[in-house]
């Protein structure tokens, strides 16, 4: 009995602390360098000079789940025949960029401003796995700028 008891308060005092992490230091950079050698100009600020206005651009990219089932089952004697997770196919930052840059390009502008790039996890649950999916959202302004 004493035992439990000296466990339990043992289990209480030392289960509830908090185990010390390192600070967590990121630096993420978005390069539009690609662009700007192309004269092309993306910015979250509103353009200052004058312009033409010729669409509102809102794209929005989210990973996906592969359906292919080949090779996602587990081939150990123990486990035959249990399926695996499905591959999840990756969308990046860049590839909406470039899709916002094509589009503005193919209808004649010059600049996306007022842009915005919101980046979400959003959690699938539709089958035997929970999948954690990245969602990109961009949204801005397509001009033409009167240089």
């Amino acid at each position: 009995m004493k035992r439990l008891l000296l466990f339990i308060i043992v289990i209480t005092i030392f289960g509830c602390s908090t185990i010390p992490r390192e600070p967590v230091k990121m630096c993420i950079v978005t390069d539009f360098t690609e662009y700007s050698d192309k004269n092309f100009l993306f910015t979250p600020y509103e353009y200052e000079g004058s312009y033409d206005f010729l669409a509102i651009i809102d794209l929005y990219y989210k990973d996906g789940i592969s359906s292919d089932d080949s090779g996602f089952i587990k081939s150990d004697q123990e486990n035959r025949n249990q399926i695996e997770p499905k591959k999840i196919i990756k969308v990046s930052k860049e590839e909406i960029i470039e899709a916002a840059y094509q589009k503005a390009i193919e209808i004649g502008g010059d600049a996306i401003v007022d842009m915005n790039i919101d980046v979400k996890t959003e959690i699938d649950s539709s089958g035997e796995y929970v999948y954690r999916l990245r969602a990109y959202h961009f949204t801005g302004y397509i001009i033409k700028r009167n240089m």
